[in-house]
């Protein structure tokens, strides 16, 4: 009798988990992203949105509880009310309030984000708590002992399959020559936002040894997934090749929650014979049922949602999309999605260095919490610095194309200590008069060396920029 009691319980509380340290990450840090007085606030967001569409269809469209209040109060009662109802769904009590609960404060919190708010990972917990939220018993206090109805389970899975398989799958379609040549992990442990030490470590390996891990990661992503379809030895092994993934990334590069919650979607791949001992001490020897049969609301729920997520797996790998316009009615809620991690390796490093003064002759560095050329390669997970992490996708191209850039700019000369807060920096006693910002080329690391350096040479990334009545002006 195949049940899988045991590895529900562990989905739902490992969701939960993502849940919490994705809204206690965001606590800190959003009142100087999206606050009042952040960098994008949330209430400039929804009043161009309601100039733009409508109160009402704004409303639809940018699906939020932060159109009952955008003030620091409502984003902090936001993250503590969500990180609660993570825990509570971790504990097991009530789960499906609890994630429901959880669910749509991170769909409201990921809407109001703008820009900040726009990783894949945070698409994929949202998914990702959805699902499980139909995978979830009912009750205050459930019966764990009983298994997930099958329908609801598939999905799951099928999300499993659709991260996995995009993931491997892009970087081959992308055209880049890093990946089909096997050359790509030579940089991506060093240009990736923010390594780790063992990341630094291992990109000084030979080159033939990392170019047979670029291989092994590809056969991963792509194959170990479809193990799910195989007997029983067969999906042991395919769900121990992608914990092993996750784990190896999750040394090497700092992707907040993400490893986590995609180990959490290998447990999908097993029932409750496979985690034994586990399983036994999960379910505290309790004895494993199988689920009644779904109904046919389920079953039909379940139906229309894994054809959208196939529709969106094709539309992500560039193939014909004939749902392309109801993905895009259901996309306000980021509940399917398109997954695909670095397509295109990046194979330089630039950083941007922010430099302020009180005269324009003599300038003082601002460092950040987490970039590496204040702090070196460190480890920040499951903690997910935002700020640090939009620098370096504005460090891949022109001032120009990161707009949010002069917002941040406007805030540091206004020594907003809620913005300076996301800073290492302290705020200044008395606000700076002027801002100056350059881009660094970062060399490889060499074994044996400190890592990162610097190229002295320095180009500017946007003009010095000093208030003029309040409006930011080049200087």
């Amino acid at each position: 009798m195949t049940t899988r009691a045991a590895s529900r319980r562990l989905l739902v509380s490992g969701v939960g988990l993502c849940f919490t340290l994705a809204f206690l990450s965001a606590l800190p840090q959003v009142a100087g992203l999206i606050g009042p007085e952040g960098i994008a606030p949330v209430g400039n967001t929804w009043r161009a949105a309601s100039a733009a569409w409508g109160p009402w269809r704004a409303a639809f469209r940018l699906p939020s509880v932060l159109w009952l209040g955008t003030g620091e109060g409502a984003l902090s009662a936001l993250c503590l009310v969500g990180a609660l109802a993570g825990v509570v769904a971790a504990a097991g009590l009530a789960p499906r309030w609890a994630l429901a609960a959880a669910w749509g404060l991170h769909v409201s919190l990921v809407t109001a984000g703008n820009v900040f708010w726009h990783f894949q990972w945070d698409a994929l917990l949202t998914e990702a708590g959805l699902l499980t939220l139909l995978v979830a018993p009912a009750g205050l206090r459930p019966r764990w002992c009983v298994s997930p109805p099958r329908a609801s389970w598939l999905l799951v899975q099928l999300l499993l399959v659709r991260l996995m398989v995009a993931s491997g799958a892009v970087k081959l379609l992308s055209g880049d020559v890093t990946w089909r040549n096997l050359s790509a992990l030579r940089y991506h442990f060093w240009t990736q936002p923010l390594p780790t030490p063992p990341g630094i470590w291992v990109a000084t390996w030979p080159q033939g040894l990392l170019e047979a891990c670029c291989a092994g990661t590809l056969a991963v992503e792509l194959l170990a997934p479809l193990c799910v379809l195989g007997p029983r030895l067969v999906r042991r092994v395919g769900a121990l090749l992608l914990l092993l993934l996750q784990f190896v990334i999750a040394l090497t590069g700092n992707y907040g929650f993400f490893n986590l919650l995609s180990a959490v979607l290998v447990l999908s791949m097993l029932d409750d014979r496979d985690l034994g001992a586990l399983g036994r001490r999960v379910l505290r020897g309790r004895p494993p049922q199988r689920a009644a049969p779904s109904g046919w609301p389920l079953r039909v729920g379940a139906c229309a949602l894994a054809v959208l997520g196939v529709a969106a797996f094709v539309e992500g790998l560039g193939g014909p999309s004939p749902l392309a316009p109801l993905l895009e009615a259901i996309s306000p809620l980021g509940s399917v999605n398109r997954y695909g991690l670095f397509a295109v390796m990046t194979t330089s490093r630039d950083e941007i260095q922010l430099e302020v003064s009180d005269d324009g002759e003599g300038w003082q560095p601002v460092a950040f919490r987490d970039k590496p050329d204040n702090v070196g390669a460190s480890f920040v997970a499951p903690h997910m610095p935002r700020l640090d992490w939009q620098m370096w996708f504005a460090a891949l191209g022109p001032c120009r194309a990161s707009p949010w850039f002069f917002a941040f700019a406007h805030r540091l000369l206004e020594a907003d200590v809620r913005v300076w807060h996301l800073l290492a920096t302290p705020a200044p006693a008395e606000p700076p008069l002027y801002l100056r910002s350059v881009r660094r080329k970062v060399l490889p690391p060499v074994a044996g060396q400190p890592w990162p350096v610097l190229e002295e040479a320095a180009e500017p990334f946007c003009p010095a920029f000093a208030l003029r009545g309040g409006r930011l002006v080049a200087k």
